[in-house]
């Protein structure tokens, strides 16, 4: 559970990082254009706003308690139907150059949710969560994603 907070908890500092160059972004473009081109000036400000509004959000969330995937982990697993990993290569000229993973939970009424995470650790929590969630069905195929797409119920384990 830990590698699974310390990595929703890095993907919202991401988040806030994103989300203040945003505002940083609006914010110079106001500043440049406040004199000279009302339209940029605007289109900053709306930037910014933006840009704002995401710092906030963010923020509420960094509280780990508030983030959605841990609170159902903890408080509503039962809404977790279907739990898969991705790792994601970049190998440019032939070279790994780096592995990045990404865990997708897919809960019964159709919404999903995702966190990345090192892909050395997908294993050691996919272990975890398969004791944790011991109704919900693992890792993909074509088959179960057609079964999701259809009816989220079907991938409940008791229900096959």
């Amino acid at each position: 559970m830990r590698i699974l907070e310390r990595s929703v908890n890095k993907e919202l500092r991401l988040q806030v990082i994103a989300s203040v160059c945003l505002f940083g972004l609006g914010a110079f473009l106001c500043y440049v254009f406040f004199a000279n081109a009302v339209i940029l000036t605007i289109i900053g400000l709306g930037i910014a706003v933006i840009g704002i509004r995401q710092v906030y959000l963010t923020l509420r969330a960094l509280q780990l308690a508030n983030h959605e995937i841990l609170h159902l982990l903890k408080e509503k697993p039962h809404r977790i139907v279907w739990v898969y990993s991705v790792v994601t290569e970049r190998s440019p000229f032939g070279f790994t150059f780096m592995k990045q993973g990404t865990m997708y939970f897919k809960l019964d009424n159709g919404d999903q949710l995702s966190v990345m995470m090192p892909s050395g650790k997908l294993k050691l929590v996919s272990k975890f969560l398969n004791r944790l969630l011991p109704h919900a069905s693992f890792g993909y195929s074509i088959d179960r994603e057609q079964l999701y797409e259809i009816s989220p119920e079907q991938l409940r384990r008791n229900a096959q």
